[in-house]
């Protein structure tokens, strides 16, 4: 079954840089969608399973359609970002679940480095 939104696999080669497995909660506190803000009271967690200096490899048990913004806290390596703004490209059903590809598209000079500073052999579960 389709659902609105959603692609039936991910787009093929258009990674602007490669992806590195990165597993940690992260926190959707608004979502931006066709000129409609949704905040959230208590921010929505979502599972971050891959990350690289422009996007975000997520799962979630809500379905974010394509194109819309979330408003997104984070933690890498024990440091903060908040209000990193990322646009979902595409979404994919797993099961009960939704596998969301994110493009970071305010990225501050502070993320850029640190997402520039990781390498492939990093792998991180908190």
């Amino acid at each position: 079954m389709k659902i609105k939104g959603t692609e039936t696999s991910k787009p093929a080669n258009v990674r602007k840089s490669k992806r590195i497995d990165y597993y940690s909660k992260i926190y959707c506190t608004k979502s931006i969608q066709e000129g409609r803000t949704e905040e959230y009271d208590v921010p929505i967690e979502l599972m971050l399973i891959n990350i690289s200096i422009g996007g975000l490899g997520i799962i979630s048990e809500r379905i974010f359609e394509k194109d819309t913004v979330l408003v997104l806290d984070l933690k890498l390596e024990e440091v903060k970002y908040e209000k990193v703004y990322a646009k979902v490209m595409w979404v994919m059903k797993m099961g009960d679940m939704y596998r969301h590809g994110l493009e970071i598209f305010n990225v501050s000079g502070r993320l850029y480095k640190h997402l520039g500073a990781l390498d492939n052999s990093i792998r991180t579960t908190v």
